[in-house]
């Protein structure tokens, strides 16, 4: 079998339709959803006109080619598809768009072996005949002669719609209204401004495609298929893939998700040439330096190079008045140069938390390689110290890593931590994420199609939370549940309450225990009467996570009620291995509370820890949470309990206990020399002791000195996530808005993290009494 050619950058025009089609790893489901919509137009009746939607790079032009060859592969008795340049610049009235079709029909009969109607178009376009009024007659004259319908594969749609008159777009749509009349596909960079003008003749016309950037998940299996089409060539980046994905993740952050970068990220991790994040991401500038150079050049004028350059310089979201006081051009000027900008995809309006919409790049990699060509030596190092953190935030180890630690090295934790790390660690291997899937089939037809859509849902938000891509898991397993609710089928709703745990465990692991317990109350709700085995497993599973999740909220007398619930009522379709982990889950509850003789308030935390977190042992644990309770001393006292782990874990600690003491300055001390060091180490991850020093700083009063402290000292922009996710845990959420994407999206894992125990908190209050009613009392009766 012949090796797959190495994807194209630029011109995908080199490829043969069949390299080509191989290639074409991303935007499968908008290419099924076009075919979908070509397939249902009727051979008389009006045809449904669509429109992709998307920034430069997210593969709209390959959409366009990719839909022309299923054209002439699936649907050539039907269509004749037609494409153009991208740019065309010619088009000045109808007549010049009625040429172009002409011109693209000649070339589709010379490919089909139409010689004599190749020749004949290109003598009719010698003459004037095909730019005058009956130029649209003529076409679908020719059109009517093969006995099909055109479909025109039209880049930049907006262009060529926005040359023409408001008169000869009304004629444009007669035209394509017609019963075999063309039918359009085209692409653009923005949405059609024409389709939300009322008064205009394409008001609403066009079938709109949004094409998002590629989800992670998305870009770790385009990287993957396309190395395994290549065959031994591949190998490199399967090993990448499987070894450190960590690499992978970090250039899918930085590049944005754009499928013209994931060319590029593609042949850099097959060349082998680098083997570390920084290395790919200078390796990836250095290649798209020619292209964003000419982007940038189209800019002629020194207003526009100003505005372009404040804009990608400042990173973070600014508005039009910041953008003022960098370049000096006044605001009303700067609204045309703007809205220049955002018709032409370079920029685009975000939210802020100020009242004012901010700007910014839309292509991010563009961001990124202008702050490397044109920034300061500041900025490139914010950039640096940035990759370094997004490639130790993605590679951090999971639970059965560090499993396997406790098994390998069972000195390194303690050992009530081990037992209730390897209960977690099975509980979560049988909450349905790692599989669990084929046996939904069972007592159904192995052809029923609702069964094969189901288990294709379940795996595909499965793969989607093992990649970290909590979004679109969550997108998946809502897709079981709004596409199989209603069925009666035992086996369909079976996979509709696997979803809804999956969704509790996944809400879970981003840290939102009270979607958490939501999603498995559904379970429990919908499914608690049911006689069937399979669902009653189900509804145990759920109350497992219940009870979990309340404990991890700080409530274990609420947990161990549940689980105790959970075991009475269903003990005869819980497996027994699953019963030995529930036994062990309870144990550890029960110890923890006796041995700390602490209320729920407090005790929040370890047990956050001995549920499901990272490794770390109990002393220290609980000696952090004598110091939430007040017990300073007793904390001290368990400090030579755990003198022996690393440097950094010991300066936490240090930190937090001056903190309590209210010494900003030693504490301030102790957290730069932790702060120096990568708290993610082979013996424990104690960047959820960073996030214990925080708190505790915050709540001592220290929040906004901790923040003047760290922009004073730098790590403001060495721990740029960190410090966002602080800065936002004083101020409020809101300004999570204000950082570039880059730096916000890991800023809101981490601010979730730090906030979920005062979320919780705030959740028990009790609401606010309603207000007295003035006047007499109602009479009644």
């Amino acid at each position: 079998m012949p090796t797959m050619r190495a994807p194209s950058i630029n011109n995908q025009t080199l490829l043969s339709d069949d390299d080509f089609v191989a290639q074409f790893v991303a935007r499968g489901d908008v290419l099924e959803e076009v075919s979908r919509l070509l397939r249902t137009i009727p051979e008389e009746g009006l045809a449904e006109h669509q429109v992709l939607i998307g920034p430069r790079g997210m593969g709209k032009t390959s959409l366009l080619r990719r839909v022309q060859i299923l054209i002439r592969a699936e649907l050539a008795d039907r269509f004749v598809p037609l494409t153009f340049r991208e740019e065309q610049y010619n088009v000045l009235r109808l007549g010049d768009v009625w040429r172009n079709c002409a011109e693209s029909l000649a070339e589709w009969a010379e490919a089909v072996g139409d010689q004599a109607l190749a020749d004949r178009l290109d003598q009719a376009l010698l003459t004037d005949q095909w730019g005058d009024d009956s130029a649209g007659d003529q076409f679908a004259a020719e059109l009517a002669a093969l006995d099909r319908r055109a479909v025109l594969l039209v880049d930049n749609l907006d262009l060529v719609l926005g040359n023409l008159s408001r008169q000869e777009q009304w004629i444009f749509r007669r035209y394509l209204q017609a019963p075999r009349g063309p039918v359009v596909v085209g692409a653009a960079t923005h949405p059609l401004a024409l389709s939300a003008d009322r008064d205009n003749a394409f008001y609403e016309f066009f079938h709109p495609h949004y094409l998002h950037p590629l989800s992670q998940a998305e870009t770790e299996q385009c990287l993957r298929t396309l190395a395994i089409k290549r065959g031994d060539a591949g190998k490199p980046v399967l090993q990448v893939l499987g070894s450190a994905p960590a690499r992978v993740r970090t250039l899918h952050r930085l590049t944005g998700g754009n499928p013209r970068v994931l060319a590029l990220i593609y042949r850099l991790l097959e060349s082998a040439e680098t083997d570390a994040a920084m290395g790919d991401l200078e390796a990836l500038l250095d290649q798209v330096t020619p292209y964003y150079k000419s982007r940038i050049e189209e800019y002629q004028t020194a207003q526009q190079r100003a505005v372009i350059d404040a804009i990608a310089l400042h990173w973070d979201p600014v508005t039009v008045g910041e953008i003022s006081k960098i370049t000096g051009v006044p605001t009303t000027t700067l609204s045309g140069q703007l809205k220049k900008l955002r018709q032409d995809g370079l920029i685009e309006e975000v939210e802020v938390s100020a009242a004012a919409a901010g700007h910014q790049l839309v292509e991010r990699f563009l961001n990124i390689w202008y702050l490397m060509r044109h920034g300061t030596r500041r900025t490139k190092q914010k950039l640096s110290w940035l990759v370094k953190f997004l490639a130790s935030f993605y590679d951090a180890p999971d639970l059965a890593t560090l499993a396997h630690t406790i098994r390998t090295k069972p000195e390194k934790c303690h050992p009530d931590y081990a037992y209730a790390l390897e209960a977690a660690l099975e509980l979560r291997q049988r909450a349905d994420l790692p599989g669990g899937i084929v046996d939904l089939t069972t007592g159904l037809d192995d052809n029923n199609a609702s069964v094969r859509a189901v288990i294709a849902l379940l795996y595909q938000g499965f793969q989607h939370f093992r990649a970290g891509d909590y979004k679109q898991a969550l997108a998946a397993w809502d897709n079981v549940i709004d596409r199989f609710g209603d069925a009666p089928e035992v086996a369909l709703r079976e996979a509709v309450a696997r979803a809804l745990c999956n969704k509790g465990v996944t809400y879970g692991q981003i840290g939102d225990p009270l979607a958490e317990i939501a999603a498995f109350d559904t379970v429990i709700t919908r499914f608690g009467d049911a006689p069937e085995a399979a669902l009653r497993k189900q509804v145990a599973k759920a109350l497992l996570g219940k009870g979990l999740a309340y404990g991890q909220m700080g409530d274990p007398m609420t947990a161990i009620g549940i689980i105790d619930t959970a075991t009475k009522l269903h003990s005869d379709v819980i497996e027994p291995a699953l019963d030995v982990i529930i036994g062990n889950i309870r144990e550890n509850l029960v110890s923890i509370l006796t041995e700390l003789e602490v209320g729920s308030e407090h005790n929040q935390e370890i047990l956050m820890e001995l549920s499901f977190q990272k490794d770390r042992n109990t002393d220290r644990i609980t000696a952090y949470l004598r110091l939430l309770q007040g017990h300073l001393d007793k904390a001290i006292a368990l400090r030579p309990a755990f003198s022996d782990l690393p440097p950094p874990a010991l300066h936490l600690f240090d930190a937090a206990v001056a903190f309590a003491q209210m010494n900003f300055g030693t504490a301030t001390d102790h957290l730069a020399e932790a702060l120096q060091h990568d708290l993610q180490t082979p013996v424990g991850n104690f960047t959820y002791d960073l996030d214990r020093v925080l708190r505790l700083a915050e709540r001592q009063g220290f929040g906004e000195a901790l923040i003047a402290w760290f922009e004073r000292t730098g790590f403001a922009d060495r721990l740029a996530p960190i410090f966002v996710a602080f800065v936002a845990y004083v101020r409020g959420e809101q300004v999570l808005k204000d950082k570039n994407p880059e730096v916000r999206e890991p800023a809101t894992v981490l601010y979730r993290r730090l906030s979920a125990p005062r979320r919780f908190r705030e959740q028990q209050q009790p609401p606010p009494p309603s207000p007295r009613r003035r006047g007499r009392r109602r009479r009644t009766g």
